[in-house]
């Protein structure tokens, strides 16, 4: 089966690219370096960039009032369809989406949309966003980091303080991170480096910001999503129906060490690159190629007998 490519020779790298490098070396050769197409978009990806245009909305409109709940709803609606239509990247443009056996939007809407309303109107009652002064939101810096070209666009860069900000990135999915993890997190001071050192397309071409990083926060939007029913945490601790799940701020304070680190990281990535040399090695193990967006052809390439299906784990075999 042919797969379409795309023209990758002059796009700088991304820090999704780093962290589909780290996930799996083949999997970023074949998307990145091949300039292949993913097989299939997700449905939770649509949903979480419409989640991410309306909090940029509701910022850019204050939308912060009780009875502006209808018109979040109305642009729930209207940015999930534009995630179908104009898709983020632009690899991803002519990929089908993959609702899901038998499914469709409506029945994505059905199960996602109820979910998308609580994450967006817990934002908007929560006074650390109605009170934080955003410096930049979803603006894009390009830097050279260990001699390659990089670009990146965080959600949200906030004002702490003359000289010091902080990066806030929307997360939409279940899984929180751990402390330990949001120390190393890679998007996270890729980010704080571009921002240090890059520069930026507003408010004018080419603008350093001249400040310093110093605390990135992982704003986990599914904690401002209430409990249906009464239970325990996994660390034993009960909760009621109505609670919410979290604090939603996971923030670290960033050092100097940590993007030494990051440094050091991102030189083994250029090598890689400049090496040529992606092999077969998910970081999550076999059963993590089962939502990989290129297992139809990566597997296929290392084993005899593969199912290929989505929404279950994959069976390999050698002949």
């Amino acid at each position: 089966m042919a797969h379409e490519e795309i023209n990758v020779s002059v796009r700088p790298f991304h820090p999704t690219d780093l962290a589909t490098w780290q996930a799996c070396p083949h999997r970023f050769d074949i998307l990145r370096m091949r300039g292949e197409k993913p097989s299939w978009r997700h449905v939770a990806a649509l949903n979480g960039t419409a989640i991410h245009s309306v909090v940029r909305k509701i910022h850019e409109r204050a939308l912060w009032a009780a009875e502006d709940e209808k018109e979040i709803k109305r642009l729930y609606l209207s940015e999930f369809q534009r995630a179908i239509d104009e898709p983020r990247f632009p690899s991803e443009a002519n990929v089908p989406v993959w609702w899901g056996d038998g499914r469709g939007i409506e029945d994505a809407i059905l199960e996602f949309g109820g979910d998308a309303i609580c994450m967006l109107e817990g934002y908007r009652n929560d006074p650390r966003n109605q009170s934080a002064r955003i410096l930049l939101c979803e603006q894009t810096w390009t830097a050279t980091l260990a001699g390659e070209p990089w670009e990146g666009t965080p959600d949200q860069i906030r004002f702490i303080c003359p000289g010091h900000v902080e990066i806030v990135d929307l997360k939409t999915d279940a899984k929180r991170i751990h402390p330990t993890s949001l120390m190393m997190w890679p998007q996270g001071l890729t980010y704080a480096l571009g921002i240090e050192i890059g520069t930026f397309t507003s408010p004018e071409p080419d603008t350093h910001l001249d400040v310093q990083v110093d605390r990135m926060t992982w704003l986990h939007l599914r904690d401002y999503v209430p409990y249906q029913r009464r239970g325990k945490r996994s660390d034993g601790t009960p909760y009621l129906a109505g609670d919410l799940r979290g604090d939603a701020f996971y923030s670290v304070n960033v050092t100097r060490q940590m993007l030494e680190s990051h440094q050091r990281e991102m030189e083994l990535f250029a090598l890689a690159v400049r090496d040529d040399r992606f092999e077969r090695r998910p970081a999550g193990g076999p059963l993590s190629c089962a939502m990989c967006k290129v297992s139809d052809r990566c597997l296929s390439s290392f084993t005899g007998i593969v199912k290929i299906d989505p929404s279950l784990a994959i069976i390999e075999s050698e002949e």
